[in-house]
């Protein structure tokens, strides 16, 4: 729930003028991974969406992730579905369900940009808002 208000304050500050404007043809592929928190991988799969880099900026995009490790602690970031989420400066926050934004479940990356993706946390909020997973990910530009 945490991540949820963090990511719905920053959303909620933007201007409708701010960041760049991106169609799907714009979109450029990211290598996902994703880690428990002792670093074991649990999922990997594909991120696509507007190229990231610092300032401001809208985000939207897809998501196709498979597991790869313990189902049950992948959680939502299983399967395919859209993205949102913005970059501010040199912090990225994304949402992978953002239909559910307005419950108190939902997944969320929150990182920092590195020279070629984003490297971060990951969260799971379950429904009655308790944060019930976590873990780490990074985000790589696919060639």
């Amino acid at each position: 729930m945490l991540l949820t208000f963090g990511v719905a304050s920053l959303l909620g500050c933007a201007s409708s003028g701010s960041g760049d404007s991106h169609t799907f043809e714009d979109w450029v592929p990211y290598a996902y991974v994703s880690s428990d928190p002792e670093g074991n991988i649990l999922a990997r799969g594909t991120l696509s969406m507007a190229p990231l880099r610092s300032g401001f900026r809208k985000l939207t995009g897809r998501w196709e992730v498979r597991a790869v490790g313990r189902r049950d602690h992948a959680s939502f970031q299983v399967g395919t579905g859209s993205l949102e989420g913005q970059v501010s400066g040199d912090r990225v926050l994304i949402e992978f369900h953002p239909d559910t934004a307005s419950t108190d479940h939902g997944f969320e990356l929150s990182g920092n940009l590195t020279s070629d993706g984003a490297r971060g946390k990951w969260g799971y909020t379950d429904e009655a808002g308790v944060h019930a997973n976590q873990g780490g990910f990074s985000l790589s530009r696919e060639p």
